[in-house]
C-alpha cells in the first residue's frame, strides 16, 4: 500500500486555500492548510510534507522567506 503524499499550502486568501485543498486532494496528497507563515512553521515543525506551496506575498514574511526557514527546519 502506498502512503498519501503530504502537502503544506500557506496562502492568507481563504478561498484560494479551499481551491487548493480540493486540486491537491483529487491528484493524491493530503494537504495542510495554514492561513499564514507562522502557522505554516508550527506545521513543518510537526512533520515532514512532500511539497510546499506558498503565496508570495503575505502579512508578517514574504513567500521566498518562509521557504527558506522551512528548509531551515527541513533540508
Amino acid at each position: 500500500m502506498s502512503r498519501r503524499r503530504t502537502s503544506l499550502v500557506v496562502d492568507d486568501d481563504r478561498a484560494m486555500l479551499e481551491w487548493l485543498d480540493e486540486a491537491l486532494g483529487d491528484e493524491g496528497f493530503a494537504p495542510t492548510l495554514a492561513a499564514g507563515p507562522a502557522e505554516a512553521l508550527a506545521a513543518v515543525t510537526a512533520r515532514p510534507h512532500d511539497l510546499v506551496l506558498s503565496d508570495v506575498e503575505m502579512p508578517g514574511m514574504r513567500g521566498v522567506d518562509l521557504v527558506a526557514a522551512i528548509h531551515a527546519r527541513r533540508p
